[in-house]
This record gives structure tokens, sequence and C-alpha cells, in this order.
């Protein structure tokens, strides 16, 4: 529940930034990261029984709420009620999301010159959510991403055509701010994953 409501604050902030600003701060990507490494490394992940679902953070916060497991079972030792109140992944696991993501982000960053700032809070995120969940994440935001530049980029040629203002190759992809992409791409990953795992 604590790692959910600080990845929360932090892309809440990072959004409106993003959205106003065209920045993601280091105040706030780097700080998310090391939160989530330190919670992680500090307080021992306890599986369950079954494994873990991609969705495991949101319910580790829905748990910490009420003392019980979602069927209804109380948890078995302190450990696991620490684990599912702080909603931690494991510090190998938080470790591992924050190097995939920020490697799956270094692509776009070197190739298409995309800011720093969603490298490090995609990276963040990866730490927070883990592997599975965050690379789940960065496809959702690019889907959603590039369905939005692409309705904008057909309206503002229909413009220019309509308009007599230009050719229509005047009419350039839009730079849209990643942040609330991310936001979103995360929402969708950790509440509604698809029905099977990567590994």
């Amino acid at each position: 529940m604590i790692t959910l409501v600080v990845l929360a604050v932090g892309l809440t902030i990072a959004t409106v930034s993003d959205i106003r600003w065209r920045r993601i701060p280091n105040a706030v990507t780097l700080p998310l990261a090391l939160f989530a490494l330190a919670v992680n490394g500090l307080v021992p992940n306890t599986p369950p029984a079954r494994p873990a679902p991609m969705n495991a953070p949101i319910t580790a916060g829905l748990q910490s709420i009420w003392p019980t497991h979602l069927d209804g079972r109380m948890p078995p030792n302190a450990e696991q009620w620490r684990s599912s109140l702080a909603g931690t992944i494991g510090l190998r696991e938080s470790i591992l999301g924050f190097l995939a993501c920020g490697a799956i982000m270094l692509a776009p960053y070197a190739l298409a010159q995309q800011g720093a700032g969603d490298t490090k809070l995609a990276a963040a995120i990866g730490a927070c959510a883990g592997t599975e969940c965050g690379i789940l994440c960065l496809a959702y935001t690019y889907a959603l991403a590039g369905l939005v530049a692409l309705a904008i980029f057909v309206v503002t040629r229909h413009r220019l055509r309509s308009n007599s203002m230009s050719t229509p190759t005047a009419a350039a992809a839009p730079r849209l701010p990643l942040a609330p992409f991310l936001s979103v791409g995360y929402a969708l990953a950790a509440i509604a994953p698809p029905p099977f795992t990567f590994w």
C-alpha cells in the first residue's frame, strides 16, 4: 500500500509537470526509484502460496486496508503482513524491473531524442512494480500515445488541406508529453493485466 501511494503521488506530479513544462524533474524520478529499491531491500517480501499476479502491488494495497487475504484468510505471519502493507515485490524483482524498463526506454531516448525524464520515470515504475508489470506498462503507454499522436496528425493534416494553408506533407507528428501515458499505462497494467505471463 505504501509503495502504491508513493508511486501514485510521483506519477501525478510527473504528469502535471510534463503537461505544463514538458519536463519531468529529477526530484521526482530519482527519489521514487530509490524509495522503491530501499523499501524492497528493507522489508522482506513474503510471497503467497500461489504465484503472485501482475497486479500484486494493487492486491497488496487492498490487503493492507483490512488484515485479511482477498479470500478471507488471515496473513500467516507478521512478515507477510508487513510485506502487504509496504507493497513490496522483493529487492531482486525491483532491481530487474528498474533495469529492464530503463533499458527499453534507452532506444527511444537515443533514436527519437525523447526526454531523459521519461526514461527515468519508466525505470522508477519498474522499480516499484517489477519487470512484468513495468514492461506491460510501457506497451500500453506507447500503444496509447501512438493512437493519440496518429489522431492529432490526421486532424492537423485535414485542417491544412481544408484551409489550403500548406501541402499535406507539412503536417508533422506531434510531440506529446509521455508522463500522462505512463500513468495510464501503469494503471492498466496493474489493474487489468492480461491472462498470460511473459515468462
